[in-house]
């Protein structure tokens, strides 16, 4: 592609609307009118396209990096809490079953000496 062409592309890509050629100039380049082109290439930015996705590149790598780092620190300081993973489970408290009784009286008596024990 010749570089001319390039440029008036890039020119077209601008995020700036304002600095972007109109339809009339990108036709008028295209068909080799009045020096058109050569105006639109002299007005060119200087910041190519190609630099952009360098620097994104280079960004996302470094973030990259900064995350599997920051993972290993964390997997590093887990291992040197001095807990080994064979710790024994915490076992459940013993809760007695609520008795019975012969009448409902007594198994209201027992209800509540069972509430008072186990709802501290």
């Amino acid at each position: 592609m010749p570089p001319e062409l390039d440029v008036l592309v890039e020119r077209c890509l601008v995020v700036d609307p304002r600095r972007r050629p109109s339809a009339a100039e990108v036709r008028d380049a295209l068909e080799g009118n009045s020096g058109t082109l050569t105006r639109l290439v002299a007005d060119a930015p200087t910041r190519s396209l190609a630099p952009a996705r360098k620097e994104r590149r280079a960004w996302l790598a470094a973030l990259a990096a900064a995350i599997l780092l920051g993972g290993g620190a964390l997997g590093v300081a887990a291992s040197l809490d001095g807990s080994s993973g064979s710790q024994k489970p915490v076992p459940a408290p013993r809760i007695a079953p609520v008795g019975t009784g012969g009448t409902p009286a007594q198994q209201a008596r027992n209800l509540a000496r069972w509430l008072r024990r186990y709802s501290r």
